[in-house]
């Protein structure tokens, strides 16, 4: 199975330093089991289920996540404001976890209880850290855009009164991504926002993107790339022949969209920083 290494790499300047935390106080599930999961069938796709404000809100289940991802869940924070060793930065591992929440807890207590689960199991602690990011602009490249603008309900008519469609999210996304061959990535858009797809840029550069296109409503595109870390044509041993997966993600979006990404300025941000935590979890 190919691993997929994913950069946290961040060019930062350290300002200050918090203490480091590792807690078990607080707020605890009443029952949780966390286990190895399963990459190969499982999958990082599925979605977490369950929880404060759902309608299962004394059950959760979050299936094959790898242990970044958890711990950024518990901590609410972004792939931008997260930062650990390098154990934290391979998707080649993932967990299953099952839990019963205790009835009536908010949300920020099911954060709170997720962190002492992870404390417990995983000796997680963390502290955090003022740096300084620099953040790139996703501007409109020389040329123009090459994107088809689209209405909320393009594919579809409106209802008797006039409004539009309402749609299933699960069943009909906005936007998906996908991964073709062995290295190419695709981001296929239905009506994706621009400032959406500046976040989408942040969760793959793992850096700050701000929208400056200046473009606003829904557009429709197919975006082909190589994340930061994957071999290009030239480096690589497979030889696949689609032109648009032989690019890095920068060349890419001039390419196919129209757009560039652009060193823009400096950003001060909060940054959770992993100190230590186990590879494996202790026993159930």
């Amino acid at each position: 199975m190919k691993r997929f290494v994913v950069s946290f790499g961040l060019a930062t300047s350290l300002l200050s330093v918090s203490s480091a935390q590792s807690t078990t106080s607080g707020p605890k599930f009443d029952v949780a089991s966390v286990r190895p999961g399963d990459l190969e069938h499982g999958g990082v796709g599925q979605k977490c289920t369950g929880g404060p404000g759902s309608p299962d809100p004394e059950t959760y289940r979050c299936p094959c996540k790898p242990l970044g991802f958890l711990i950024m869940l518990a901590y609410k924070v972004d792939l931008t404001e997260f930062d650990g060793p390098p154990g934290l930065k391979t998707f080649d591992t993932c967990f299953d976890i099952l839990a019963k929440v205790p009835p009536g807890a908010t949300k920020d207590q099911f954060r709170l209880m997720l962190q002492n689960l992870l404390a417990e199991r995983f000796h997680l602690s963390v502290h955090h850290e003022a740096r300084t990011l620099h953040s790139s602009a996703l501007m409109v490249g020389k040329g123009g855009p090459k994107l088809k603008a689209v209405g909320e309900s393009a594919s579809a008519g409106p209802s008797a009164d006039g409004t539009p469609p309402a749609r299933n999210l699960a069943t009909d996304p906005p936007w998906t991504v996908s991964q073709v061959g062995d290295r190419c990535f695709r981001l296929t858009a239905k009506r994706m926002e621009l400032k959406a797809l500046a976040g989408f840029l942040e969760s793959v550069l793992q850096t700050p993107v701000e929208d400056e296109t200046g473009l606003i409503g829904l557009y429709e595109f197919t975006l082909d790339f190589l994340p930061p870390g994957y071999p290009s044509a030239g480096e690589s041993d497979v030889s696949r022949g689609d032109e648009d997966c032989a690019t890095d993600i920068y060349s890419a979006l001039q390419r196919q969209l129209g757009l560039k990404l652009n060193a823009a300025q400096k950003l001060s941000r909060d940054m959770l920083v992993v100190d230590h935590v186990d590879e494996a979890p202790t026993a159930n």
